[in-house]
Parts: structure tokens; C-alpha cells; sequence
């Protein structure tokens, strides 16, 4: 299993010919078959009893056989994870979920309140999110201009896109291949009868590029159901709009379609979807599961081809905790781009009159809709927000000490820049040694990053003990603006923040999680009194939308969920 994992799959070669078991393997990569830890694989031996694999021991459930194999033969073992119903040709997504929860102990899981979430909910919350976001999408582009009627027939259009889109595709196929045979004088012409709603149809493109610009978040990652539930959701509802904008016939790109599919996870995967847990176990079964939903297409695809990275979209950390023993991490300022705070008001302010203007002017005709309003007032309020901020900055200190502060501030932020291209690097890269060779150099700067921070708040002091959790590979803290920059910065936010947030109980925190129960309780405002975890977890949910993302979790209301 070794130089299966570690060597064939992990090394690309010219044939994919692998000597060792004389035969064809091909180059997966990925992450997912790099050793752990520097783990030396050649030099390593570890002996299992057979009984391990397989055995007699009877279960509390009536089966026979503990060992892995005896396990594996009661669940189905294609992958496909796109529907909730079970079918012979899906794996029981439950089984990822059972594997997660049975790497931890009955305590641990009390302790950090991992639970599973049954299919049926998953698939409901991701449709619901999906179709919250894309109406909200286009009510910012179009409902200025329509009645309340219209944009309640175009929000259930939507819903309907999302929710029975894939069952009407073969039609809207078929519909184009009568187009085409009419054209080409092969049939005479008859009327055409197509399902997808006309309110679609137009705004198909608009459509295709929000599904394709989403940016989704689990800050609770666990077995990554709610990533892999949402990429299906946003690949189904892709194909459904791509005979509307394409146009090709049915017969003559069936290779096409497939592939579109291959494409369309593909980007999704790479692009749109985010988690972060605490558990180092739980953030590498989310991405085995998001890696074997592109494997299964892989034979219909016809071409092997290698997994992306996701080192760096399905990561490590504490969601809930920017800070370090109470010392703040992250300068957020960073993100923002490399100019000087003064140019940045006259920006601001330039914007602000010019959606006063448009406020007063739509007002003053009387068609200031209720939704237009509600848009221009959080801008404009944002917008105020920040004007505030850098004025607030400008008198905190001298001017000398001032133009210091912003030397500093824009070095950090070249750095910040130099972080993205690095990342974009390391997502196309495929050759194992410059994958080590770029993480390196991506954590160097990242370190760098926080040592500025801590720096600028003379808390030198921190840096030994925060590197100290960095060689343990555990970070107790997670940096959201760091970490997944390009979000905040070009998007504000994430679009869908979805999650089944843990259940611990306070009397439980107080047991376990020690310190960070204080730590979470002075950054949370509704972390008060007789709190359980979820609650902070529902405030950081907001905090991490963007102005006009949707947030969805499964909440406790007196004890049940």
C-alpha cells in the first residue's frame, strides 16, 4: 500500500508505467498521498495481525466480523454523493461520516461536539442556500426595475432551477437538436416546448457566472458533507443552464456534456468552497471526499487526470479564534491594496456622493423601490464606516509616525500580494519537490505576516510560544483574512456560510477546553452568561458574510436540533 500511495500515485511519469507492480498507475497527487509529517515510508516497517482485516467478532448490530475488510464488504463503493437517496450506485455517504466520528473516542466527541448530518438534511440546507444566493444576485442587478409581483415569480423560477433544473435537461437538449434539425431542413417545423422558465432563460448567463463567482464556507468542516453536498448543488444547477446559453445539440456533444460535468466539479472544488475545523483528521477526510467525487467521473472523462490542491481550502484551525492568549494575530489592514490611507478616503468619499446622488435622485422621481433603498443605505453606511476608520488612524498619531505606519503597512502588503501568487503557484503545481519547496516559502511568509503584527503591537514575547504550535502542526487560532485573503478582499465576505456547528454545553467547556472558553467569551458578544459553543459559532457565521451572503445552520432549540 505504500509505494502505491506514496510513490505510483504520488510521482508523475512519462507512461504512467510503474516497474514495481509492473503495470500502468496513474498520477493522482493532490495532497492526498503525500506522507504526513515528513513520515519516512522506506524506512519504516509496521506489522498487523491478519485479524485486524478480518475476523469472526460478533457486533452489538448482529454482524459478523470488526476487521477493515469485514466493514468495508457492508457498503456500496462507487462515489457518487449527489442526491440523498440511496442507490446502488452511491456510496452511503454516512460511511465517511461514521469513520469520522469513530476516529474519535465517546469523551473526545462529547468534548468537541462532532456529530454526523443525515443526508436528507444536507441536501435541503445547500438547495435552500443556493437559491437564497442566486435571487439575491440578481435582485441587486434587476429588481430595482420590476414590480414586487415579478421578482416573487422570478424568485421561485429560481428555487425551481435549483431544486428540479437537473430533471428537465434531456428536455431543453432535445428542444435544441429539433432547433437544429428545423434550421437544417431535416424535419418540418412544429412547436418547441421547452421547461425551463423564460425569467431562466434570460438571465441564464447572469446566472451562470454567480454560480461560478460563489464563494462558500463551513467553518465546522467535519467530514466535509456540506462542501461536497454544495458543489453538487452548484454543478447541477450549471448543467441546467448550459443548454440554455451554449446552444449545441443533444446528439452531437453527448462527450461534451460529460465532460462539462468533470469541468464544472472541478472548478467548484478549486475555486468555491472553503472549510476549516479543528480536527486535523476531519480537514483530511473532507478533502479525501472531495477528491473522490472527481475521481468517480474520471472513467467517463476518459483521461486520468491529477487532483487538485487543497492544502489551502480545507485547513487547520480554530474557527472561532483570531487571537493567540488574547494577542491579536493579523493585521487586517493587509489585504487591502498597497496605496496611501489619504488616497483611499478620497476614494471612499468620491463613492459616497456619487450613491447620494443616486439616492436623492431616484427619491425625488419616486422610483426609490424599498430593495434599492435598503442597497443604498448599507453602502452608504459601510462606506461611512470606513471613511471613520482611516480618519481615526490619521489623529491616533504623528504625522512622521503616521507615514511610518503606512511604510510598514505597504511592505505588508506587497507581502500579502506575493502570499496569492505563491498560492496560485502551489494550486498548479504537480512536481512533489516544488509543492515542498512553495510551502515552505508560503508559510515563511505568512510567519512573517503574523511577526509584523505582533511587532507593530510590541507582543514579541507571544512569538515563542505561537512557533511553538506551528511545529506541532496544531494552530489553536485560525486567521480568516490571512488564510483565505482573496475572499475578503475581492468579495467581502463569503456568499454562503453553512455549517452543523458543535454542541458543547458550557458545563462541558469548562471541563475541556479550559482557557479558550474565556478566550471565546471576550471576542464573542453573545458568548455570555450560560453559553453553549454553537452560539459563538452562529456570530462568527455572520462575521464572515460578505453585505449580502446567507448564512444557514442547524441551531438547538431547547436541547434538540
Amino acid at each position: 500500500m505504500e509505494p502505491l500511495f506514496y510513490e505510483a500515485l504520488s510521482k508523475p511519469r512519462d507512461d504512467d508505467f510503474y516497474q514495481l507492480f509492473n503495470c500502468k498507475i496513474p498520477f493522482l497527487n493532490g495532497g492526498l498521498f503525500d506522507p504526513i509529517n515528513e513520515y519516512d515510508w522506506v524506512h519504516t516497517d509496521i506489522l498487523f495481525p491478519n485479524g485486524i482485516f478480518s475476523n469472526s467478532v460478533k457486533t452489538k448490530e448482529g454482524d459478523t466480523g470488526t476487521g477493515i475488510l469485514d466493514v468495508f464488504d457492508r457498503y456500496n463503493f462507487t462515489v457518487k454523493e449527489d442526491e440523498p437517496l440511496e442507490k446502488d450506485v452511491a456510496v452511503d455517504p454516512e460511511m465517511l461520516g461514521k469513520v469520522f466520528e469513530n476516529l474519535l473516542d465517546s469523551k473526545e466527541r462529547k468534548s468537541k461536539g462532532s456529530f454526523y448530518t443525515p443526508r436528507e438534511i444536507v441536501h435541503y440546507m445547500c438547495q435552500e442556500s443556493l437559491a437564497n444566493y442566486l435571487t439575491t444576485e440578481l435582485s441587486l442587478k434587476d429588481f430595482a426595475s420590476v414590480i414586487p409581483s415579478e421578482a416573487r415569480n422570478l424568485k421561485e423560477d429560481i428555487e425551481l432551477l435549483v431544486r428540479k433544473g437537473e430533471t428537465i435537461i434531456e428536455n431543453e437538449y432535445a428542444v435544441l437538436e429539433k432547433e437544429r434539425a428545423i434550421k437544417a431542413g431535416e424535419i418540418e417545423s412544429t412547436k418547441i416546448k421547452t421547461k425551463m422558465p423564460e425569467s431562466i432563460r434570460e438571465n441564464a448567463k447572469a446566472l451562470d457566472n454567480a454560480l461560478e463567482r460563489i464563494r462558500v464556507c463551513d467553518p465546522a468542516v467535519g467530514s466535509g458533507a456540506f462542501l461536497v453536498g454544495m458543489m453538487n448543488e452548484i454543478v447541477k444547477a450549471r448543467r441546467a443552464l448550459a443548454p440554455v446559453f451554449e446552444k449545441v445539440s443533444a446528439g452531437q456533444k453527448v462527450q461534451e456534456r460529460v465532460e462539462l460535468v468533470y469541468k464544472l466539479k472541478r472548478h467548484a472544488i478549486q475555486n468555491c468552497l472553503y472549510g476549516v475545523d479543528i480536527d486535523p483528521g476531519a480537514v483530511e477526510i473532507a478533502k479525501l471526499r472531495l477528491w473522490l467525487s472527481l475521481v468517480v467521473d474520471e472513467e467517463e472523462y476518459k483521461t486520468i487526470q491529477p487532483l487538485p490542491n487543497l492544502n489551502y481550502k480545507i485547513m487547520q484551525g480554530n474557527s472561532l479564534l483570531e487571537e493567540y492568549e488574547g494577542v491579536k494575530l493579523f493585521d487586517e489592514r493587509m489585504i487591502e491594496p498597497a496605496y496611501n490611507l489619504q488616497e483611499q478616503r478620497q476614494q471612499f468619499l468620491e463613492k459616497q456622493n456619487k450613491l447620494q446622488k443616486e439616492y436623492f435622485d431616484l427619491h425625488s422621481t419616486g422610483k426609490l423601490s424599498v430593495e434599492k433603498k435598503t442597497k443604498l443605505e448599507s453602502e452608504l453606511k459601510t462606506i461611512d464606516k470606513s471613511i471613520k476608520k482611516i480618519d481615526k488612524s490619521a489623529h491616533s498619531a504623528t504625522d512622521a509616525n503616521l507615514e511610518l505606519e503606512l511604510d510598514n503597512l505597504n511592505l505588508a502588503r506587497k507581502k500579502m500580494q506575493l502570499l496569492k501568487d505563491k498560492h496560485k503557484q502551489f494550486f498548479e503545481t504537480y512536481e512533489r519537490d516544488k509543492k515542498r519547496e512553495l510551502k515552505k516559502e508560503i508559510e515563511t511568509i505568512e510567519w512573517e505576516l503574523i511577526e509584523a503584527t505582533l511587532k507593530e503591537q510590541n507582543k514579541t514575547k507571544a512569538l515563542s510560544k505561537i512557533q511553538k504550535s506551528r511545529k506541532e502542526n496544531i494552530k489553536p487560532y485560525f486567521l480568516w483574512k490571512l488564510n483565505f485573503e482573496e475572499v475578503f478582499r475581492e468579495n467581502g465576505g463569503f456568499d454562503i456560510v453553512i455549517a452543523n456547528p458543535p454542541y458543547v454545553d458550557s458545563e462541558e467547556m469548562t471541563r475541556t477546553m479550559h482557557g479558550q472558553r474565556e478566550d471565546i467569551s471576550r471576542v464573542y458578544s453573545t458568548a455570555k452568561g450560560n453559553w453553549d459553543l454553537y452560539i459563538p459559532f452562529w456570530e462568527q457565521g455572520f462575521n464572515l458574510l460578505s453585505s449580502k451572503g446567507n448564512a444557514v445552520f442547524i441551531l438547538q432549540i431547547n436541547g434538540s436540533q
